[in-house]
């Protein structure tokens, strides 16, 4: 998990209103981004096991939110973090620029459905390591009709002890495909959450504030009912 239960994004200083709203929606983003990946996980596990099962939605749903979650998770950190802390977000600021590639591939429906040959949703890969055979399995999910027989990939590491390796998201962007590592993408939102953890614990000890349990204010649901 990214968040981790202890994190101050949780427990929040009581800041000014906007400031407190952006930490707050860093939180839930990363809950999204969380739920999105474990999601994924379990159905690639799922997906590689029982293949006589194919079930490639939930792959693609999941797949995309995680860019697009991340991607405003960048613009979020980069528009007020700098206001309190001072972190380092280049390693996750690419995601951007795939995200904005497939937000836009309504206006390159050409350049994607037919010059390339490619599904609108993209295509999934991932080595699978069959615990069984003790060997490495490659996996390609295709978004929509197979149109092509073309496709590079290369097997993962055998002595690994990585069940899932190699997660690779792909589409087009223009005239050349491109594609994100969503294992080393997580990684590095895992990395960069960190540093703004410590930072932020930094600020709150520097500017004596006292951290809050916000949980009966936050993620709250309404009942209504008639009588």
């Amino acid at each position: 998990m990214i968040l981790k239960e202890n994190s101050i994004l949780n427990f929040p200083p009581l800041l000014e209103e906007k400031e407190l709203l952006i930490l707050d929606t860093i939180r839930f983003t990363l809950n999204i981004i969380d739920f999105s990946y474990i999601n994924l996980f379990e159905k690639i596990y799922e997906q590689s096991t029982l293949q006589n099962k194919k079930n490639l939605t939930p792959l693609f749903m999941y797949s995309w939110s995680i860019v697009d979650s991340s991607s405003r998770l960048v613009k979020l950190l980069k528009k007020t973090i700098p206001k309190l802390v001072s972190i380092d977000t280049s390693k996750i600021e690419y995601v951007g620029a795939f995200r904005n590639t497939f937000q836009h591939l309504d206006e390159r429906i050409d350049e994607s459905l037919y010059n390339f040959n490619q599904p609108f949703y993209g295509k999934l890969k991932w080595n699978y390591k069959n615990l069984g055979t003790n060997k490495m399995e490659s996996f390609i999910a295709i978004s929509g009709i197979f149109y092509t027989k073309e496709h590079n990939f290369q097997i993962g590491d055998n002595d690994s002890d990585k069940t899932i390796q190699n997660l690779i998201l792909e589409t087009v962007d223009k005239k050349k495909l491109v594609d994100i590592d969503l294992l080393l993408l997580y990684d590095n939102l895992e990395k960069t959450v960190l540093d703004l953890s410590i930072e932020l614990e930094k600020y709150t000890i520097t500017n004596k504030l006292e951290l809050v349990d916000w949980k009966k204010r936050r993620d709250v649901l309404f009942n209504l009912k008639t009588e």
